[in-house]
């Protein structure tokens, strides 16, 4: 036991030491440029001076000029923070609670070029946080409060833990006390005299959700989910007392007070303001209701500021506390679905906003140069001649004159088709995916679209053309039903008959046929066969399975262009897929980007990206081409962190090597037990990788022991969530 105690202590304080090394999110991948950057969902928000700071999931970190309230302008952003859940600002530092990966410091001394300059896992999903001198407080979402030297912003060190019982949810410091709200034991006082030892010397818990706190004077204020606003006294920290309530209409999640006045974030009714001028006896004076779900709130002078998860950034004035008014508001817009090029334009299907058309002449420097709305949500985009066509989930297709792209403009539509989610052309016919069939529309004359034929299909979401056959990836309608490749002989467009079929064990999502191979993405997100799966169709009617290549999550869309397939990854991003051999595919590069990976373009060495919050420009530099050119020796022995992480079934492991060396690359469990050795043999200089496929192992924390016997060692956290 002694021993097994030792090696958990030896492996977690390596864990700390070595916090600061960023994450790898890319491999032979680089980003060009990006446009859009919508969010992904608004869920705190810090305001100093003329600058607020949005945590948005996996948008990361975005900071809004609101010197004018009524015309709030994005200036920066630090969007591979995967899962910006709290945020506060210290001087000339921001700091983001990032889900799993703990607390994140940005720089922010130049607010348009946000920087990262150290990280510090947390033992937990990290939630909220506070910064009181040189110490981060923060919540973890079932480890309580973890508290974080930040005396080194580069170097923050995990220097003391308290178990707040269940999960820690907010906190603030106020004197010598942090005060914690934790979901199902109350509101927590801890005395932080000593960071290194904090101590609990009081309580007072409510069998209510707990969400939030603020303390101003003698009081704590809680956001008590249903029950609403708590007042509670603090004027003796070892004896806090409730002397005050406040229902709201729906979920308390968020609380500030200025002044007289408590503002409550109210999920379900907006913003609630309440008079605290007798803390004893809180009454509700005004309120105003967002568009969305309230989640945070803050106030500067005479604004609040709400971050409302579905609309983004609301500033509301409560210069009159009883009539508060919104006077601005930075909003999300829309998810960019799908995405193709033709000549300098990017056409981009971006859900209830439609068509946008991107002038991409200078990559680095994208710009949008019109734009089209349809009737529902755009998911599809194909340009053919002078015009594009739009799978549109609520309009059917869409057909709209790009022949002046500053000036789209709608000219006909087929609207009886279900619910389309993918489309091609094949000459003078489209062909739209709509779940249970796949249509045969005629756009000889494109103001006159005509249905000239359909199949009955499963659940088809994607559909493409080769030849004389069109190729229909189905998917699902409910789950684990198996998604399969059905091929259709539409020699006759207007009786097309089904010739092939090929069923997987997942949901296949989008498909692309070049020479005698179909190349379809499938997957759940959480099964071991997501990834890419190639099939030999040199004969439709016998289709077969010749190679496969796993990918980190959900494989989504997909599209080849010479030797490379490049495969969407859900919320991993981007996978570059060498199948110069189709049997044998194999990853050759990767880029983690914030959003969710759904569709792809490539062309002109140039990858255009649809991430659900951003369109995206990437270049690919292919390793093989550059081999004989430059042989890149690492400085340093590296282990870098796991990707993806968290992860599902297998996560990839990626180290360097300095000089050749005897290497093992262990992985222990959270008791300091061996699982498995995944290397332990003498390696070469250079970069190296390795996927561990944790199908067998249970859900939970894992460290990664990379080490050169009698040299050096790192370890990684990962975690595993089925």
């Amino acid at each position: 036991m002694r021993s097994t105690f030792l090696l958990h202590t030896t492996l977690c304080s390596i864990v700390f030491a070595c916090s600061i090394v960023v994450a790898q999110d890319h491999e032979n991948i680089v980003q060009v440029g990006r446009i859009y950057n919508n969010w992904d969902r608004a869920e705190d928000i810090f305001v100093v001076g003329d600058l607020a700071y949005v945590a948005t999931g996996v948008s990361g970190l975005q900071i809004v000029d609101v010197s004018n309230p009524e015309n709030p302008e994005l200036i920066g952003y630090l969007d591979y923070i995967n899962e910006a859940e709290g945020v506060c600002v210290s001087g000339e530092y921001a700091y983001v609670a990032n889900g799993y990966d703990g607390l994140y410091i940005i720089s922010v001394a130049d607010p348009e070029n946000p920087e990262e300059v150290g990280h510090c896992d947390t033992p937990d999903i990290a939630r909220n946080l506070a910064v009181s001198g040189n110490h981060a407080y923060v919540t973890s979402r079932y480890s309580g409060l973890c508290i974080i030297s930040i005396e080194n912003p580069e170097l923050p060190i995990v220097v003391g833990n308290y178990d707040t019982g269940l999960a820690a949810m907010d906190v603030v410091v106020s004197g010598n006390y942090a005060y914690a709200v934790d979901l199902l034991h109350g509101l927590r006082v801890i005395d932080i005299t000593d960071p290194e030892q904090p101590e609990e010397v009081g309580f007072y818990n409510i069998e209510r959700n707990a969400f939030g706190v603020t303390v101003s004077g003698d009081f704590a204020y809680v956001a008590f989910s249903r029950r609403g606003l708590s007042v509670i006294s603090i004027a003796d920290p070892e004896n806090p007392e409730e002397v005050g309530f406040c229902y709201t209409e729906g979920d308390a999640e968020g609380v500030a007070v200025s002044g007289d006045y408590a503002f409550v974030a109210d999920r379900i009714s907006g913003l609630r303001v309440i008079s605290v001028a007798n803390p004893r006896v809180p009454e509700e004076v005004g309120y105003y209701d967002t568009p969305g779900n309230a989640y945070g709130v803050t106030v500067s002078g005479d604004y609040t500021y709400v971050a409302d998860w579905d609309s983004g950034l609301r500033i509301i004035s409560v210069a009159d506390p009883e009539s508060p008014e919104e006077v601005g508001f930075y909003d999300t817009n829309g998810w960019v679905m799908d995405v193709t090029v033709s000549g300098n334009f990017a056409y981009v299907a971006n859900g209830e906003n439609g068509l946008h058309v991107i002038s991409v002449v200078e990559p680095d420097n994208l710009e949008e140069v019109g734009s089209c709305e349809t009737p529902g949500r755009a998911c599809g985009v194909i340009v053919s001649g002078n015009h594009a066509f739009i799978a549109d989930m609520e309009g059917g297709l869409r057909i709209i004159s790009v022949i002046d792209p500053e000036n789209p403009e709608e000219v006909g539509f087929c609207d009886s088709l279900g619910h389309p989610s993918g489309l091609t052309i094949s000459g003078d016919y489209a062909l739209v995916a709509a779940g249970r069939a796949t249509y045969i529309i005629s756009i000889a004359d494109p103001e006159n679209p005509e249905e000239v034929g359909y199949v009955q299909t499963n659940y088809a979401v994607d559909v493409t053309v080769s030849g004389d056959y069109a190729y229909i990836a189905e998917g699902i309608d409910f789950p684990f039903v198996p998604g399969a490749l059905n091929i259709v002989d539409i020699a006759d467009p207007s009786a097309p008959v089904e010739v092939g079929f090929y069923e997987f064990e997942d949901p296949a999502w989008c498909v692309t046929v070049s020479e005698d191979y179909a190349y379809v993405s499938i997957g759940l997100g959480q099964g071991y066969y997501d990834g890419l799966r190639v099939i030999d169709v040199s004969d439709p009617e016998n289709p077969e399975e010749v190679g496969s290549c796993e990918t980190m999550g959900a494989a989504k869309g997909v599209t080849v262009s010479g030797i490379f397939a490049y495969v969407t990854n859900g919320e991993s991003g981007l996978n570059v897929i060498s199948i110069v051999d189709p049997e044998n595919p194999s990853i050759v590069g990767y880029y983690d980007s914030p959003g969710y990976g759904n569709g792809v373009h490539a062309m002109d060495n140039l990858i255009y990206l649809a991430d659900g919050t951003n369109l995206g420009i990437y270049r690919f530099t292919d390793p093989d081409e550059v081999a004989d050119l430059v042989i890149t020796i690492p400085a340093q022995f590296n282990l870098s962190l796991a990707y993806p992480n968290p992860f599902n079934a297998s996560t990839r492991l990626s180290y360097s090597l300095p000089a050749p060396s005897d290497f093992y690359l262990q992985v222990y469990n959270i008791n300091g037990q061996l699982i498995t050795t995944l290397v332990n043999s003498t390696q070469p200089t250079g970069y190296h990788s390795i996927l561990w496929n944790a199908e067998s192992a249970s859900s939970g924390t894992y460290f990664i022991h990379a080490s050169v016997p009698g040299k050096m060692a790192e370890v990684k956290k990962v975690v595993l969530v089925r």
